[in-house]
């Protein structure tokens, strides 16, 4: 039986992939007429002391997250951002490099090192941190929309900035999810403009916002199956 590990912030839920998290045990218990999940909600890793199996999954912010697969399966957790076989789908130019990267005009720059870490437009002769990082041109965006794929099978497009009426092309999309078979369940952020339909990034299945995506069952699945495929790695 799969276990959820669930955190509260001042004793709440204040995250949306914690509440999603909640209402689809809830729905699959019911569901199935038995429990067939658990839930159990703490505020800081350290108050576990340790798990009994693999079936312990966290959900919470990034930060939560990330303590748990560091502190016991010593696992480090890195963004994805855009991967080199979704580039031709960027509409911009996109490359990788690290803090000696010299910037002679504005560019966008986010970090290939750490999750959450730095993102922002820097300016020409911006000294960054140690690191690596994702550069890139900087490009009109209309509408931006987060895609849920599970095991290669589009679920959802979901807007999340600004307007509705720059639908993105879903012939396009699923290209970019037909080429792209690293993870078992992920987010794909895209953007529209009147050139088309472009890739912004990917995200791994854990702390990402759901902007409305509600599919209870789908949700729990890959959930799990991201957890799985993170202790494959590790393995």
């Amino acid at each position: 039986m799969y276990k959820f590990i669930c955190q509260k912030i001042n004793g709440d839920i204040a995250h949306d992939f914690v509440l999603a998290t909640k209402h689809a045990v809830d729905f699959m218990n019911w569901f199935e007429n038995r429990n067939i999940y658990e839930i159990d909600y703490i505020e800081h890793i350290n108050e576990l002391d340790g798990i009994e199996d693999n079936k312990t999954i966290p959900v919470g912010t990034v930060e939560f997250v990330e303590s748990f697969y560091k502190r016991f399966y010593g696992i480090e957790l890195m963004p994805i951002n855009i991967p080199l076989e979704l580039l031709d789908y960027a509409q911009r130019n996109v490359w990788y490099g690290d803090e000696t990267q010299e910037i002679d005009r504005e560019l966008f720059c986010k970090s290939n090192s750490k999750v959450k870490g730095f993102t922002g437009i820097v300016k020409k002769g911006t000294i960054l941190d140690k690191g690596e990082y994702l550069f890139s041109d900087i490009i009109d965006i209309e509408s931006e929309w987060r895609c849920f794929v599970y095991r290669g099978q589009l679920l959802g497009i979901h807007n999340y900035i600004n307007s509705l009426s720059h639908y993105p092309d879903v012939g396009v999309v699923q290209e970019m999810v037909n080429k792209y078979k690293k993870l078992d369940a992920y987010t794909l952020d895209i953007g529209v403009n009147d050139k088309g339909t472009f890739i912004i990034e990917i995200h791994d299945f854990y702390s990402c916002g759901l902007y409305g995506f509600r599919d209870y069952q789908k949700i729990l699945y890959m959930t799990i199956a991201s957890h799985n495929q993170k202790i494959r790695r590790r393995d």
